[in-house]
This record gives structure tokens, sequence and C-alpha cells, in this order.
């Protein structure tokens, strides 16, 4: 497996800040007179979207199954994807102490998931959770939209508490 985890590293790292060829997005927006600095908001709403198995020449099923893997090979890949990621300013919005296994199995997840848009400047932001608790990948321990939710209620509370006073 280390031979194929290194090799799967290295195809990851070979794509390293290498950006696809992106429209003239004057061209192809339904809005053509803007100014300059709105290139990258236009690029993200209008320009195109790619998958990353085409983006990057590597197919979801290229990832092997995380009970395959060592601690340190998850390490190695998950690094690997992230570090590709942010070779294009695309960055991933993981929560704080989720075991490295199941951010694995997200970025892999990910992945295969949905096209995302490449921007020449600016980021993109790839959320993991769709803010809804009771479907949240990362479980009830890591979830971040249930600690939210449980902390506007207590400012809801509060606020309702100082208005009685």
């Amino acid at each position: 497996m280390n031979t194929y985890v290194n090799q799967l590293c290295e195809d990851l790292r070979s794509h390293h800040g290498k950006f696809p060829t992106l429209p003239n997005i004057r061209a192809i927006s339904p809005y053509s007179d803007f100014p300059d600095f709105m290139e990258g908001p236009m690029m993200f709403l209008f320009g195109p979207k790619y998958e990353m198995a085409d983006l990057f020449e590597i197919s979801p099923e290229a990832f092997p199954p995380v009970e395959k893997l060592s601690a340190e090979h998850i390490r190695q890949i998950s690094d690997a994807i992230l570090g590709l990621w942010e070779s294009l300013n695309i960055y991933a919005d993981l929560p704080k102490g989720v075991p490295a296994e199941k951010i694995y199995q997200q970025l892999v997840h990910k992945w295969a998931e949905s096209p995302i848009p490449v921007l020449p400047f600016g980021q993109v932001h790839l959320e993991f959770c769709d803010y809804e608790s009771s479907d949240c990948p990362w479980g009830d321990e890591y979830c971040r939209c249930k600690r939210q939710r449980m902390k506007d209620k207590k400012i809801r509370r509060s606020a309702k508490f100082r208005k009685h006073l």
C-alpha cells in the first residue's frame, strides 16, 4: 500500500497550481459591462464548474477505502488533497477536532460529489455540511451547526429574559 499511496500523492502534487484555461468571463456572462474588480465574482457565478475527477485526472475510485489505510496513509493523502486544492485557491472548511478518518472520508466524498468553480484569484470555500444538524457528516460530536444553533438559542433566551427585566 505504501507504493500506491506515494504514487497517488505524487499524482495529486503534479497538478499543483495548474489552472484550467479559463474563458473570457465577459463573453459568457449575461452582464458584460462590469468593472475589472468584479471578474472573480462573475467567474464564480457564471464561469464553468469542473468535476474534480476531470480537472485533476484522478477518479474518486483511486482513493482507497479508509479501512485499508494506516493513520499515516490517511494523513499523507489528506494533506496532498488539501495542498492541491489550496494551490488553486480552494479551501476546505473543516471543523476542529474531527478524527482524521472522518476528514479523509469527507474529502473523498467531496472529490466525487459536485463540480467546483476554479478562480485565478480570490478563494473558493468548500462546505461539507448543509447546516442541518440531523444530516451533518461530522456527527453530533463535531457538528458546528448544532453548536451554533445551541449558541443562538442561548442568545435568544437571554434576550427574552432581558426583555422581562
